[in-house]
């Protein structure tokens, strides 16, 4: 009895150290143990659907971290961060960083200095906090949180089943993928340049990207040439296909697009005056180049014509292949070949490991979908029709090619707030267990070939969250972080039968 005795004595004399930090005018003791370092807040970046605490996600030395608003915890009000602010990077679980007001310094006290929670001076909430010590340092009270409590709140899982909620289960077929429309369709990205409209086939396009650097010259190459850009860790050749065209080069550079194109292992880069969008057509719209042009050298890079809206559309589809073989090409591909060779003995990444997304903007973040998800892109109608009695998430219809197309503002199914229509905004098309439906973005920005190794699971925020915004691509050298949206899971079950209804509706009444 006197030996068990002494070690409950000894136990309560055990010394435990504490970070000491500010919240208000409050004091809180984070347990050291816990601690895995503290860092100064950067611009976290949003999650949609996260729940209210989280306040985004950071990249902290490669590696995905969630932003956990203490204030909000604590119901106090919101603050701007300031020099003081700082996150302290903790982990019950999964790791994550508390915001405080302010760190101050490591104590170090005996658990005998621990009480329990009962009522006192503080205005904060009790419910998270474990224990208070008193009288330390000259500070009167320290409130002990409750971090696995503070993380349970933070990463809280919604209960699909008792909150009323279902969300479709992930296609495993095709089977309601009007395949036969497929096999008579054809994409294409099409863009300008000096106010005509190219395009060329989406399948030869590896990524379309901003041009925000100056290129590498290379000495004695076609003035078309506009020189090399370092891009996953190759160097890619970019033509000014204005140049290329006979037309006056681009007096400004960049911020202009330029669309990576492969085939056949050759890739080069063109620039043009701007992207205009993913186009998907029937091919009896497509035909060769009239006999009279076909053989002229001025048009040998033009291979086929579209004719859209009854004719009055003309877009001239380009050929990857001879873009990419073309001899100025094959010119400067050449003068740096050794250059390349010394890239792919130090390791050059395998194209075999990417994935390929679109990605677009919402509220001024990027986020990602799997460029084989998406059926098409296409710009706003000037007006769409209101459907009587249709849900709030339906912002109208509109016919596409002879198709009843609903429409759907992705920010309002992101828990975002609405914004105003623009120019910029685009209509992205995704086939959901059956049913095409276009969803309203902000901008679509790039095509994006993105390495396996630089995508993970994304933190689990909440059930709707972690389920949508599934993973995330981590661009650690261009300080980007892009969430990636899983199709599968953009409506919910009981939307898609909403949506079966209105595609049925609208058939019986065609016919």
């Amino acid at each position: 009895m006197d030996t068990r005795q002494s070690e409950l004595e000894r136990d309560a004399t055990l010394k435990q150290k504490f970070l000491l930090c500010m919240l208000g005018d409050e004091l809180f003791a984070i347990e050291l143990d816990s601690v895995r370092e503290i860092i100064r807040v950067p611009d976290p970046v949003p999650v949609p659907l996260a729940p209210d605490h989280i306040t985004g996600i950071i990249n902290l030395r490669g590696s995905i971290i969630p932003l956990i608003s203490m204030r909000s915890i604590f119901r106090l009000p919101d603050k701007n961060n300031t020099e003081s602010t700082k996150a302290v990077i903790t982990e019950t679980g999964q790791a994550a960083g508390l915001v405080m007001d302010k760190v101050l310094n490591v104590i170090e006290i005996s658990r005998d200095k621990i009480e329990p929670v009962e009522k006192n001076s503080s205005d904060i909430d009790s419910f998270y906090i474990k224990g208070v010590i008193r009288d330390v340092d000259e500070h009167p009270l320290i409130l002990v949180p409750d971090i696995q409590l503070v993380f349970d709140e933070a990463f809280r899982n919604i209960d699909n089943k008792k909150n009323g909620q279902s969300f479709q289960e992930p296609i495993t077929g095709k089977e309601d993928i009007d395949e036969k429309s497929l096999y008579n369709t054809v994409q294409f990205v099409s863009f300008k340049v000096r106010n005509q409209e190219y395009a060329v086939p989406l399948n030869g396009v590896l990524e379309i990207i901003e041009l925000t650097e100056k290129a590498v010259q290379v000495p004695n190459v076609h003035r078309c040439i506009f020189g090399l850009i370092p891009l996953r860790d190759r160097f890619i050749p970019l033509v000014d296909i204005r140049t290329l065209f006979g037309f006056d080069p681009t007096e400004d550079y960049i911020g202009t697009r330029v669309l990576i194109l492969e085939t056949n292992k050759t890739t080069a880069g063109i620039i043009v005056d701007s992207v205009s969008e993913v186009l998907t057509v029937d091919t009896g719209t497509v035909s060769g180049l009239p006999e009279i042009l076909s053989g002229k050298e001025e048009f040998s890079d033009i291979t086929e014509v579209c004719r859209l809206n009854d004719g009055k559309r003309i877009i001239s589809i380009l050929s990857v292949e001879k873009l990419t073989k073309h001899v100025v090409v094959k010119e400067v591909l050449d003068s740096v070949e050794e250059m390349k060779n010394r890239q792919t003995d130090g390791g050059s990444l395998n194209t075999d490991d990417f994935e390929q997304f679109i990605v677009f903007i919402l509220n001024d973040n990027e986020f990602g979908v799997p460029i084989t998800s998406v059926q098409e892109i296409v710009r706003i109608p000037e007006t769409m029709t209101s459907v009587p009695k249709a849900p709030d998430f339906v912002e109208g219809v509109m016919n596409l090619r002879g198709t009843v197309l609903p429409i759907i503002d992705q920010r309002k199914r992101m828990g975002l707030y609405a914004s105003g229509r623009n120019d910029r905004q685009r209509i992205m098309v995704f086939m959901i267990d059956g049913v095409k439906t276009g969803f309203i973005v902000d901008e679509v920005t790039e095509v994006l070939k993105i390495p396996e190794s630089y995508i993970e699971k994304a933190p689990a925020l909440s059930d709707e969250q972690s389920r949508i915004l599934d993973r995330v691509a981590n661009l650690d050298k261009e300080k980007r972080i892009i969430q990636i949206i899983n199709p599968e899971y953009m409506l919910e079950v009981e939307a898609v039968s909403v949506l079966k209804e209105m595609e049925e509706s609208s058939e019986n009444t065609d016919s």
